[in-house]
């Protein structure tokens, strides 16, 4: 995989987490593919639209920061696998919880750029 697509992708995916931060609805909208599959670390599986109105109604996000992030090109997609910590305020209660995750991700080019079309979390194990 050439340097260019390591850039947009990284690009994307900081792009997408300070869309999550800054609560850019719009923004986040973009980055994510209208086939989007969203599963969260509890198991609930959700479709772009409904990701949407969770993260709007549900949480803020106060931090997400990714490490020991990879990258694999897979014929038009690229897969990405890494470490994802991520601190979220419960909207209802206030409550503010730390998720450390593994994330694997799904891009695919399109002609507005890359959108996420796949994503899962799981629970990091201490």
């Amino acid at each position: 995989m050439d340097d260019t697509i390591r850039m947009a992708i990284a690009g994307a995916d900081a792009a997408r987490s300070m869309a999550l931060i800054e609560q850019n609805y719009q923004a986040l909208d973009a980055l994510l593919h209208d086939e989007l599959i969203h599963i969260h670390t509890s198991g609930v599986v959700e479709r772009k639209a409904q990701f949407l109105e969770t993260v709007r109604n549900r949480f803020r996000f106060l931090k997400v920061e990714r490490r020991n992030y990879t990258l694999r090109l897979a014929g038009a997609v690229v897969i990405a696998v890494g470490e994802l910590d991520q601190r979220v305020q419960i909207q209802a209660t206030g409550e503010e919880v730390n998720l450390e995750m593994i994330t694997t991700q799904v891009w695919v080019a399109r002609p507005v750029g890359w959108q996420q079309i796949h994503w899962h979390a799981a629970l990091r194990k201490p």
